[in-house]
C-alpha cells in the first residue's frame, strides 16, 4: 500500500511519497486489517466528502462571485472555495482512486499508472493546500484588523489590497511547491519477484542528496502548516478577547441606560457613550459596514451608506433577513452589529475548524520526516489515514458553517439551486421539443 513520506533521513528510495510494497513472500506480509481500512477511509468516506465538497464548493462559488467586488471577506471565501475544490481533486486522485485496487483487486490500470501521475499531480496538490492554509490565516487578519481596528480597515482591507494578496499568495505558492517537480522521478527497476520491470517513484535532483531533502523538507513544513496554523491560532485568540471586551463593554452601557429609565432619571447622553466607546462600539461591526463588509466599488472604496440603519442599497448578500431584524434590539447594538457579528463568529468557527483539521496532518508530516521507511509503525499508517482524511473534510464542510450562521446567505443558496433548477428545466424542455421536431 502507498503512504505519503517527507522522510529525510532515508537513502535511495526515500522520496516524497513511497510506494510500500510487499515482498515476494506477499500473501504472509500483506497486513488485510490496514488495506480494509485504508478502503473505507480513502475510497468510501473520503470518496464521499469528495464528490459533496465539490459540489457545495461550486455553489459557494456562484453565490459569492457575484459580490466579489463588495468585500474582502467575501473575496478570500470565493478564493477559499476554488482551492478547495482544487485539493478535493487532489484527495481522488491521491486518496481515493488509488486505495480501490489493494483491498478490491479492481483498478489495477490506475495502480499501474499512478508511479507516472505522482511526480506531476503531487506538487499540484501541494499547492492546492498551500493556498488553502494561507487564505484562511489571510483573513484571519483581516477580520481582526476590521474588528480591532474599523477606521484603518478602509485602507488596509480594501479590496483592492486583497487582490493584490491573493496574487502574492498565489505566485509565492507556486514557487515553493514547485521545488516538488525537482524532488522525485519515475524509474523503472527489475522486480524479481515478478520477473519483470516496475516503475518506481525515486528521489531526483534536490531529493538525491540527504541535504536537500532536510533544506526543501524544512521549507516546506514551515511555510505550508507551521506559520499557517500559528498564525490561525493567535489571531484566534485575539478575536475572541476582542469579542468578549465588546461584549462587556456594551452590556455595562446597557445595564446603565437601563437604570436610568428604572428610577426615572434622566438618560444618559447616549451619543457621548456611542463617542467615548466609539472604537468598541464600531469594532462589534458598526464601522465595519463602512470598511469591510461594506458596499464598495472594486477599488474598495466607501459606497456613501449611511451607519443609520438605512440598508436600502445594501447588498442583497448583506441585507438583514426578516429573522434577524424582528427580536429585540439593545439600546447600545443594531441588527446590522448584530449580523457583522454574527459574520465574525462565523470565521472564528472556520479558523477553528482549520486548526483542528490541520495540526494531526501537521503532526504526521513531521513523523515522517524524521523516521525512516522500513521503521514506520503499524499505528503511524492508521493515524497517516485518519489525518489525511480530516484535511478532506476540513475542504468539504464550509458550505454548512455558512448556512448556520448567516441566514441571508442559506436565501441566497436557495436561490442558486433554484436557478439552476429552472435552467435544467428549461434545457430538458428545449432538448425535447428539438429532438421532436427532429
Amino acid at each position: 500500500m502507498w503512504s505519503y513520506a517527507l522522510s529525510v533521513t532515508d537513502g535511495e528510495d526515500s522520496g516524497a511519497m513511497v510506494n510500500i510494497s510487499p515482498g515476494c513472500n506477499s500473501s504472509q506480509t500483506r497486513d488485510e486489517v490496514y488495506e480494509t481500512y485504508t478502503f473505507y477511509m480513502d475510497t468510501v468516506v473520503v470518496g464521499t466528502m469528495v464528490y459533496m465538497g465539490i459540489i457545495l464548493n461550486m455553489l459557494v462559488f456562484a453565490v459569492l462571485w457575484k459580490e466579489r467586488t463588495k468585500s474582502s471577506s467575501f473575496l478570500y471565501l470565493l478564493a477559499l472555495s476554488v482551492t478547495d475544490t482544487f485539493y478535493l481533486i487532489h484527495c481522488m486522485l491521491f486518496q481515493v482512486f488509488r486505495s480501490i485496487f489493494p483491498y478490491t483487486g479492481s483498478w489495477e490500470e490506475y495502480a499501474s499508472a499512478w508511479p507516472y501521475i505522482e511526480p506531476y499531480e503531487f506538487p499540484l496538490g501541494m499547492m492546492a493546500l498551500t493556498a488553502s492554509n494561507w487564505i484562511v490565516a489571510s483573513v484571519a487578519i483581516d477580520r481582526f484588523i476590521v474588528v480591532r481596528f474599523p477606521l484603518k480597515a478602509r485602507i488596509w482591507c480594501s479590496v483592492r489590497r486583497t487582490k493584490l494578496q491573493l496574487l502574492v499568495i498565489v505566485i509565492v505558492d507556486v514557487v515553493v511547491n514547485s521545488v516538488w517537480f525537482f524532488r522525485q522521478c519515475t524509474v523503472e527497476r527489475w522486480d524479481h519477484c515478478t520477473n519483470s520491470t516496475v516503475p518506481v517513484v525515486v528521489p531526483y535532483a534536490i531529493g538525491a542528496t540527504e541535504a536537500g531533502r532536510i533544506a526543501h523538507t524544512s521549507i516546506f513544513l514551515t511555510l505550508v502548516f507551521a506559520i499557517p496554523i500559528v498564525t490561525m491560532m493567535v489571531v484566534n485568540i485575539l478575536l475572541v478577547y476582542t469579542l468578549n471586551k465588546q461584549r462587556k463593554k456594551i452590556h455595562a452601557m446597557t445595564h446603565v441606560l437601563f437604570h436610568s429609565k428604572k428610577l426615572g432619571q434622566s438618560e444618559p447622553d447616549r451619543d457621548n457613550l456611542n463617542q467615548n466607546n466609539s472604537d468598541d462600539l464600531n469594532s462589534s461591526s458598526g464601522t465595519e459596514e463602512n470598511s469591510n463588509l461594506s458596499h464598495s466599488d472594486p477599488n474598495g472604496a466607501e459606497s456613501g451608506q449611511s451607519d443609520q440603519g438605512q440598508n436600502t442599497e445594501t447588498t442583497p448578500l448583506l441585507r438583514m433577513s426578516r429573522d434577524e431584524t424582528s427580536s429585540e434590539e439593545s439600546p447600545m447594538i443594531t441588527a446590522r452589529q448584530k449580523y457583522e457579528r454574527k459574520i465574525t463568529m462565523m470565521l472564528i468557527i472556520i479558523i477553528l475548524q482549520n486548526l483542528l483539521c490541520l495540526t494531526p496532518v501537521f503532526i504526521d508530516h513531521i513523523l515522517f520526516s524524521i523516521t525512516t521507511i522500513d521503521k514506520i509503525s503499524r499505528g503511524h499508517k492508521f493515524f497517516s489515514v485518519f489525518a489525511n482524511m480530516l484535511v478532506a473534510l476540513n475542504s468539504s464542510i464550509d458550505f454548512f458553517i455558512y448556512c448556520c450562521f448567516v441566514a441571508s446567505m442559506r436565501k441566497r443558496f436557495t436561490q442558486v439551486l433554484c436557478s439552476w433548477g429552472r435552467f435544467s428545466k428549461k434545457y430538458r424542455i428545449s432538448s425535447y421539443g428539438t429532438t421532436n421536431h427532429r
